[in-house]
């Protein structure tokens, strides 16, 4: 832990005040430097618990919404809208308003407790309800800079040593109300609480961007696909003994109506399709990192001399972007994964991130797959990206997966992948939403974006709690 420090010995009476919780990391305490501190509940405006429905209102398709925890991520600020679990359309007879409005925080208190996210519009005013496991907050004065605190590692401890690991909502309360929020000292005090907030705004408005731009790239796929097909037309029929002994499989769902509807669109698209293989694409698996393989291993947060840059399949964000990079410290070779190098998480996630930037000595793990060619077509590589984040969204990756928790889809699966034959005006506007080299507002480059105004603020707020100048 960054700022937590464990006590020496224990009172009885610290004991008793947090039920009689003995876990370690419940008895962690902060000691900072900067006394200049407020509780988050002396800080809030308003406060407003949410409401549970039950799985009972859940429905396919409604003009109200059921807003879960999953909404609330790490490494989001504005709540998550692209998955098909956080945010949940529900039986109009089931919703109560709660009169959500731009610039309310979420947080959890329960599941992923302490995660929080900000509302930037007021989009969720009329249709939205929030879950019983948050709270919905109202911050008039200095929301930004509490939010950004709220965001931040020394946040985030705080909660974890308030409430025990794996409490459930009844154990974790409302503790986080505890945490203390430290204000910057000092005659540049203001001019560091207004840079904190300018920086966070510029996050967020960033991410808006990213949430656009993906969903223009999936829409154009999409469109493209749909409104370019041939005279033929869909007709499903259950598998026969041919087809069965044909594909030796009854492990996956590839003979369902879903998976075989999205299959003809492909092969019916009017230009035509291919396969990874035939459009010159190889495949190969990253290496396995268990210690038996490798004999020794270090790790680390931190880029250090002669470690390589790990990029593992359960940090792609569902945007295509990687959340973080990891490094390993290895003295075997290992796959290396080059720019313009297609990643994707054949196990579970099926996620894929494609690595636009020259990172030296990148690798990844077993369960990433690295798709690529031998001669680098950055267009090539960014559409098959988009192809296939669109398969995933709509669930067509998981059809030819197999296994639980999950499933795999492995390499020897990957002629199950068609892919259309799109323009190359297509191709390039994809791409160019995705990376923009010239104009640097892709997908891609707004995302490192915020990880360096992201790191700027955590800067600012280690030297807040340490109370030193800025």
């Amino acid at each position: 832990m960054e700022y937590g420090l464990a006590p020496r010995d224990v009172e009885l009476a610290d004991i008793v005040s947090r039920d009689y919780i003995l876990a370690p990391s419940s008895l962690r305490f902060f000691r900072i430097k900067n006394k200049n501190t407020k509780p988050l509940r002396g800080l809030i405006t308003s406060r407003d618990k949410g409401k549970e429905v039950g799985s009972f209102a859940y429905v396919s398709k409604s003009s109200k919404f059921f807003i879960r925890n999953k909404a609330l991520k790490k490494g989001h600020w504005i709540i998550f809208t692209k998955g098909t679990e956080e945010i949940i359309p529900i039986n109009p007879l089931s919703f109560i308003n709660s009169a959500l409005d731009e610039g309310d925080i979420l947080i959890s208190k329960d599941s992923n407790i302490g995660e929080c996210a900000i509302l930037p519009s007021a989009k969720y005013k009329q249709d939205y309800m929030i879950s019983g496991g948050m709270n919905r907050l109202k911050i008039d004065h200095n929301r930004l800079y509490i939010f950004s605190i709220m965001k931040s590692n020394f946040f985030r401890e705080q909660i974890h040593s308030l409430t025990p690991r794996g409490a459930t909502l009844k154990h974790a309360k409302e503790l986080y109300l505890d945490c203390i929020i430290p204000f910057p000292n000092g005659k540049n005090a203001q001019k560091t609480k207004e840079r904190i907030e300018s920086l966070a705004q510029q996050i967020i408005s960033n991410e808006q961007d990213m949430l656009s731009k993906y969903q223009m790239i999936i829409q154009l796929v999409k469109d493209e696909l749909e409104k370019n097909q041939n005279k033929a037309t869909f007709s499903y029929s259950y598998p026969d003994l041919i087809e069965i002994e044909r594909t030796y499989r009854l492990d996956a769902s590839i003979y369902c109506e879903d998976y075989k509807k999205n299959v003809f669109f492909v092969k019916n698209y009017s230009e035509g399709y291919s396969t990874l293989r035939t459009l010159g694409f190889k495949e190969k698996r990253g290496s396995s990192l268990e210690i038996k393989g490798l004999g020794a291993r270090a790790d680390s947060e931190t880029a250090k001399s002669g470690f390589k840059a790990l990029i593992l399949p359960t940090n792609i964000s569902e945007y295509g972007t990687l959340e973080k990079i990891e490094y390993i410290g290895v003295k075997k070779d290992l796959v290396k994964v080059n720019r313009w190098d297609i990643v994707f998480g054949g196990e579970a996630t099926r996620r894929l991130f494609v690595l636009c930037e020259k990172l030296e000595d990148a690798v990844t793990n077993y369960h990433g797959i690295k798709i690529y060619k031998e001669t680098p077509e950055p267009v090539e590589s960014i559409f098959i990206w988009a192809f296939l984040s669109y398969w995933k969204d709509i669930g067509v990756l998981d059809h030819i997966a197999v296994g639980g928790q999950g499933g795999h889809l492995a390499p020897e699966y990957f002629d199950y992948l068609t892919i259309p034959k799109f323009p190359s005006e297509i191709k390039k506007k994809i791409a160019h939403l995705y990376y923009n080299d010239k104009s640097e507002d892709g997908v891609y480059q707004l995302h490192l974006q915020n990880k360096k105004l992201e790191s700027e603020i955590d800067i600012l707020i280690k030297k807040i709690v340490d109370d030193e100048s800025v």
